[in-house]
């Protein structure tokens, strides 16, 4: 049967569209058309460049369904399994075994638009294309060694990048601050050892450079490794040096001063700490009430609180501060000093607490 005639086709190419469609005319198309070209002549005509046009839509349009899922399929294998991430914005607290402390994981305020509040890790599968990025960086919080660190292998110092050490070191030479700075040295952190000092380290504020190599701040603000750290070594009357014999409001006057409203800190590391929290030893609270109050004014919450003083309370706990998100920042107590005694050989080690990056956390402008 004739299916396609037009007085503009060549012989070869009614010949050929009629071969293709009907059986009988198949030897005289093999007896006929035999030059290699007979293609692209069949294409001098428009009318045929058009049905081959539409025969090739047609192809599309019939089998495009059913190859989109195997190419989607195919790119999927391609893809690797989720990727836990830990979300900017959470600050977790390891023990020295590496370990994760639930207690201890507490989101930090370094956004304006910083989520609700969590009592555990915020981590994530994420199933998009994951792209190589820095872990998160670690900051070693150790303090009131008392002279313990000469004790090979009781205190196990786990790995990071910074080094914060409120107090209590107990130097009284200049040989055994040498000693000291030689023991901070051999620690796995990468990064600067922040120190300030405690009631206990009497001899310090004569010595011309108790631990060299050591950032050591006193009542002051200091950029370390892109954080902004204000220390103090000072504590309400206990016992030996850096001590504060001040009312409330006197209390209250003196650190705000020192942390005025606008202030811009994002770590604190203070021997003692605030009134109500980590500060409970033989039934009463020896904490510092004016030191609370002052950091509660902060208009910028604080990203950690690190301090000691008060070894019993060593390990991880909240303070409220109602510019945090969720109302409370992570406050360390990093006392190591109980670490010598039974049942307290694990718990009492130094804390590891994940930090966001530097330039990811907001900057308070002075008014």
């Amino acid at each position: 049967m004739r299916v396609w005639t037009s007085p503009y086709a060549s012989t070869r190419v009614r010949v050929f569209i009629n071969a293709i469609t009907t059986r009988n005319t198949l030897g005289y198309y093999n007896n006929n058309i035999t030059d290699n070209n007979v293609f692209l002549k069949m294409f001098h005509c428009p009318r045929v460049a058009y049905v081959a046009v539409v025969i090739l839509v047609t192809q599309i349009i019939l089998i495009g369904p059913h190859i989109t899922p195997f190419l989607q399929n195919k790119r999927a294998n391609k893809i690797s399994a989720p990727v836990t991430q830990t979300k900017i914005g959470d600050v977790e607290a390891r023990g020295s075994d590496g370990g994760s402390i639930p207690t201890a994981v507490t989101k930090a305020a370094i956004s304006s638009t910083a989520g609700a509040s969590s009592s555990s890790l915020a981590l994530f599968p994420s199933t998009a294309p994951q792209t190589a990025r820095r872990p998160p960086l670690t900051a070693v919080c150790i303090s009131d060694t008392h002279g313990l660190y000469q004790e090979p292998g009781l205190i196990k110092v786990p790995e990071g990048d910074l080094l914060l050490f409120p107090g209590d070191v107990e130097v009284g030479t200049a040989a055994e601050g040498r000693a000291f700075s030689q023991w901070l040295e051999g620690l796995p952190v990468r990064g600067p050892r922040v120190l300030t000092w405690g009631n206990m380290d009497t001899a310090t504020p004569g010595l011309k450079d108790p631990v060299p190599g050591a950032t050591i701040l006193v009542n002051t603000i200091q950029e370390v490794s892109g954080y902004r750290i204000f220390a103090s070594p000072f504590t309400p009357r206990f016992a030996g040096a850096y001590q504060l014999d001040l009312d409330p409001d006197s209390s209250f006057e003196y650190w705000s001063r020192l942390l005025p409203p606008n202030a811009d800190v994002d770590i604190i590391l203070t021997h003692g700490p605030p009134f109500g929290v980590a500060d409970k030893t033989g039934g009463q609270n020896r904490g510092d009430i004016g030191l609370l109050k002052a950091v509660q004014a902060l208009q910028k919450a604080p990203l950690l609180w690190v301090c000691g003083h008060i070894h019993e309370q060593y390990g991880e706990h909240r303070l409220a501060h109602p510019r945090a998100p969720g109302g409370s920042i992570l406050l360390v107590n990093s006392a190591v000093f109980y670490v010598q005694r039974p049942g307290h050989q694990q718990s009492a080690q130094p804390r590891a607490v994940a930090l966001p990056e530097p330039h990811l956390l907001p900057r308070q402008l002075s008014e």
